[in-house]
């Protein structure tokens, strides 16, 4: 979760909402920049979200964490890792039709997992 924290307060510092000189006199944000809400992505087919349509989660180990004994649950959980984020995250891939709750609740429980969440899309709106 710190890792989306970063990215998104990096984003936001790029697109020009970080703090800087130049507020309106009232202190009430930067000039000329419009309003902006977090939307989320719209609920896909059948009422799921879309990154429980996509069957991606976010996988972070815990400190120490034995690879092989990783490696083992994630296939006995039908999971492909699709990517390293770091040395200990990881974003993996369910089987077709298995149901992303049910795993998170699977990883969870195993000590050598520090969390586990669906991988999320947060759109920006700007009014």
């Amino acid at each position: 979760m710190g890792l989306r924290v970063v990215l998104f307060w990096l984003v936001l510092q790029t697109a020009g909402f970080g703090a800087c000189a130049d507020k309106n006199p009232d202190g009430a944000g930067h000039r000329g920049a419009a309003p902006v809400e977090a939307v989320s992505a719209p609920p896909a087919a059948g009422g799921e979200s879309p990154a429980a349509a996509s069957g991606q989660l976010l996988v972070k180990l815990r400190p120490g964490a034995d690879g092989s004994r990783v490696a083992q649950l994630l296939s006995e959980a039908g999971l492909a890792v699709v990517r390293e984020i770091s040395p200990d995250l990881l974003l993996v891939e369910t089987a077709r039709g298995a149901s992303p709750d049910d795993i998170i609740r699977q990883l969870k429980a195993h000590p050598e997992i520090q969390y586990a969440e669906p991988n999320t899309t947060r759109t920006l709106k700007v009014k």
